[in-house]
């Protein structure tokens, strides 16, 4: 039977569909900027003349004009308006340019190839402007197996059953891997080692297209190799592509804090640490409560009955101070699902997947907000 038909919200993200308008007679420069735009996953259109330039001057999204053209430019002779960038060369009149983007309200003057890292961010920015991010929930563990990476890949994928665009992004360097939690570890497509070193806006389309598609769920993970040093702001730039994409992006967190996973963390709508109901287990969430990696959020706890027994969930809640959000019931098969390959989530009767689709109805995803 296939998933019903989503909620308007909670249908997949797309990028408005404007193309910012080219000017310049220098081919060279010319190159320059479709290359650039290429890495945008953007298609622009060239004015072949000055004609062409005034007719769209005011109705252009955005205007990128070469420098050969802003040079030639006198005052007064287009009209000042927003969304203007000028490129040039290091050998042209730099000062000179600067003057005449005061005239026209060029806001950019950027020199090729230093910015070119510039121009990409601000045409991905003009084909992503007025697309709404959709959701990040944060999952962490209090402890070493409490199974967060199965209580997230399981939001994710109770999220695609509803018709959602969701994503589960790993971040544990020393977990099993999302993509092996969902069962399709052979999946091929980006991973972080091909995001990790990357400067600036990732385009939406280029992630998203790009990424492994395992049981409906798009697949961010480390892949064969050991985790990349990740660049400053890559991380960050990764999940801010996947929620212009996704109707719901699950973060699989580490209990250590880094600059890459706090960049991730930072973009959470929802934080919910995951605690086995036993004392040891309930120690360690005490901590981490404590924690800085948490400081300014209000998590909430989920008790996840890994194995029979355990803490009642008043006991649970009076050791913590604070209330649980979600009790997942203990389920005796969903080991067997897993070395079978079985994403989680995927029985009917999973006690994992019942209260993933709670917690996801107490969040507004997947159904009419």
């Amino acid at each position: 039977m296939p998933p019903p038909t989503a909620p308007a919200s909670t249908q997949p993200n797309s990028a408005v569909g404007r193309s910012p308008l080219f000017a310049t007679d220098d081919l060279d420069l010319m190159d320059d900027v479709l290359r650039l735009s290429s890495a945008a996953q953007i298609e622009p259109e060239v004015a072949g003349s000055m004609t062409a330039l005034s007719g769209r001057w005011s109705t252009a999204g955005l205007i990128v004009l070469g420098a050969d053209v802003a040079l030639s430019l006198s005052k007064g002779r287009l009209p000042v308006r927003r969304e203007v960038i000028i490129v040039a060369r290091a050998g042209d009149d730099v000062p000179q340019l600067w003057r005449v983007a005061v005239d026209i309200g060029a806001d950019l003057v950027a020199i090729i190839p230093e910015d070119e890292g510039v121009v990409v961010d601000r045409l991905v920015n003009f084909g992503e402007a007025g697309v709404a991010p959709g959701d990040v929930i944060a999952v962490v563990g209090a402890c070493g197996g409490s199974g967060a990476s199965t209580v997230g890949a399981a939001l994710a994928v109770s999220a695609a059953r509803t018709g959602c665009s969701s994503a589960l992004v790993d971040l544990d360097p020393l977990g099993a891997g999302s993509d092996v939690i969902l069962g399709g570890a052979q999946a091929l497509g980006l991973n972080w080692a091909d995001l990790a070193q990357t400067k600036g806006r990732v385009p939406t389309r280029a992630i998203s297209d790009g990424l492994p598609v395992i049981g409906g769920v798009s697949v961010l993970t480390r892949g064969p190799r050991s985790t990349p040093r990740f660049w400053p702001g890559a991380a960050g730039a990764a999940v801010d592509a996947l929620t212009l994409a996704n109707a719901l992006t699950v973060l699989d967190v580490p209990r250590e804090s880094s600059e890459h996973v706090n960049e991730a963390l930072a973009r959470a709508r929802e934080v919910l640490i995951v605690v086995p109901p036993d004392l040891r287990a309930l120690a360690s969430a005490s901590r981490m409560l404590a924690s800085g990696m948490l400081v300014g959020r209000d998590p909430r706890v989920v008790i996840n009955s890994v194995r029979r027994g355990g803490m009642a969930r008043p006991e649970v809640e009076v050791l913590l101070g604070r209330p649980v959000f979600e009790l997942i019931s203990y389920d005796g098969g969903l080991t067997k699902d897993l070395d079978a390959g079985l994403a989680p989530a995927w029985r009917s009767r999973s006690t994992l997947r019942k209260a993933s689709q709670r917690m996801l109805a107490a969040f507004g995803i997947g159904v009419p907000r």
